[in-house]
């Protein structure tokens, strides 16, 4: 089994994951249990163990639930590990997490831009899709909502790290004051 965990791949889970740091269980833990799913017959689960997720619709899905190899791994992991597993997979995250680690930034620094994009994004789609609002109530509002996302940027990354973050990444930044993001 010793040998099988560590030539067979399954504890590599981790090693491209930025902030965050699996515990020795943790890894020995998933990568048995991702071992066992390897050897399975369920080609769901193979996929799943190849690449960190499963075909299933449940998946491509948010309202639909989680997929069984999804859960379990959660379960594993407890609610606030696999919160902090889920945010080190994102795209985003990773870009700040590199850039915050450039700019010698606060640790804390990535994850908090992270959510200031979420609720950024989250309230420009809320301007969007008011109906009791004129065009120009939208773009005038749209663009508050840009304004105050780029202080907030800039006063959390300082100066060199946002211009940075400006040319490589934060491009949605620009977007955020779109009528229509995605034409």
């Amino acid at each position: 089994l010793e040998w099988r965990l560590r030539t067979g791949g399954q504890a590599n889970w981790a090693s491209e994951l930025r902030g965050f740091e699996a515990t020795p269980e943790e890894l020995r833990q998933i990568a048995e249990w991702r071992l066992s799913l390897a050897e399975s017959t369920d080609d769901d689960e193979k996929f799943w163990v190849r690449y960190g997720t499963s075909r299933s619709p449940s998946d491509t899905n948010p309202g639909a639930g989680t997929s069984a190899p999804e859960a379990r791994f959660r379960e594993m992991l407890g609610d606030e590990r696999y919160a902090e597993y889920q945010q080190a997979k994102d795209a985003s995250y990773q870009q700040l997490y590199d850039l915050s680690e450039r700019f010698e930034l606060p640790e804390q620094a990535a994850s908090q831009a992270l959510q200031m994009q979420t609720d950024a994004n989250r309230a420009a789609e809320q301007i969007r899709n008011n109906s009791n609002l004129t065009g120009a109530q939208r773009r005038d509002a749209l663009r508050a909502i840009q304004q105050e996302t780029q202080r907030s940027y800039q006063g959390l990354l300082g100066e060199d790290a946002y211009s940075t973050y400006q040319r490589h990444g934060g491009e949605w930044l620009n977007s955020l004051s779109a009528l229509n993001p995605n034409p």
